[in-house]
């Protein structure tokens, strides 16, 4: 039987672990914590201790990368296999 080679599949580490609260992200070596947002429409509503909050607002909470693709307006999502 020829196997799919997942038996042998190790999850590697990350430098972050998710909380009790899925959206909270807390940083393995330092005391930094983040928001960890996932969206799948054209439309998102952003909210800080539950009340409404700009993406400007929420991005602080976000490490420098997802921050930066939280602000990005164009619209244009690329994925390339490098």
């Amino acid at each position: 039987m020829k196997t799919s080679g997942a038996d042998g599949f190790e999850k590697s580490s990350t430098y972050f672990h998710h909380l009790d609260c899925y959206s909270l992200c807390k940083h393995n070596s330092k005391d930094e914590y983040y928001l960890s947002l996932i969206w799948n429409n054209a439309h998102s509503q952003y909210f800080v201790n539950g009340i409404e909050a700009t993406k400007e607002q929420v991005a602080q909470y976000q490490t420098p990368s997802e921050a930066k693709k939280t602000l990005d307006n164009s619209g244009i999502v690329v994925n390339v296999k490098k």
